[in-house]
């Protein structure tokens, strides 16, 4: 019922002497279909995986696509978005920002260890222009973001996500989703990378035999 239920308490303890000790408990709300969380009291622990300014996790669904058009927004609304799994609304800004911090390089470095000779690059001055260009570059051509393949789309978010918000934890929701085996297979190259160069652990739900065997 609405004010009933069983209810989950999560208890994390950390290896320091003394132990922090930091508690989550979940049970339903008030009102039908809300749920009610409360946490213990604020230590170090707590601390690191409520921070805003530096997200403790981040949440990528699989993509089919990403619009045609994309206007900037800010810092906090990007954060936002990226915590409820909005990624293909918003990653133009995701990519606008890494340049911005002058992490665009970084980036290129890691996709053209997935896709030879493939780099980003982005064209918009919030001065004069609305919305965000971010083109392809390909063997000397250049192609609008919004013309690549679903592979290629889901690495560059997935990556983009690693290198802005620089999570401990990565949660990844059927990544695999409208993706080829061939590029099942790269994006598991890519998320080994990600895992080495950032110390991130992934948790990945998938019905993909490819993956699995990747």
């Amino acid at each position: 019922t609405n004010y009933s239920g069983n209810t989950s308490e999560l208890i994390l303890t950390d290896d320091s002497n003394p132990a922090d000790v930091f508690s989550i408990t979940l049970k339903k709300g008030r009102n039908y279909g809300n749920l009610s969380i409360s946490t213990s009291y604020s230590n170090k622990f707590r601390q690191t995986v409520t921070s805003f300014d530096k997200l403790y996790s981040t949440y990528a669904p699989g993509l089919s696509g990403i619009c045609l058009r994309e206007k900037m927004i800010g810092k906090a609304v990007l954060r936002n978005a990226a915590a409820n799994g909005d990624a293909n609304l918003y990653l133009r800004n995701i990519i606008y920002y890494i340049a911005k911090e002058n992490n665009l390089d970084k980036i290129n470095n890691y996709i053209s260890k997935i896709f030879d000779s493939t780099e980003l690059s982005v064209d918009f001055n919030p001065d004069n222009d609305t919305d965000i260009a971010v083109n392809l570059k390909h063997e000397g051509k250049f192609i609008p973001i919004e013309l690549c393949g679903t592979g290629l789309l889901q690495v560059i978010q997935i990556m983009a996500y690693s290198v802005y918000f620089q999570p401990k934890l990565l949660l990844l929701d059927e990544p695999d989703e409208h993706l080829h085996p061939n590029n099942q297979i790269l994006l598991c190259k890519a998320l080994r990378l990600l895992v080495e160069e950032y110390n991130l652990q992934i948790i990945l739900s998938t019905h993909s035999r490819h993956i699995i065997s990747a």
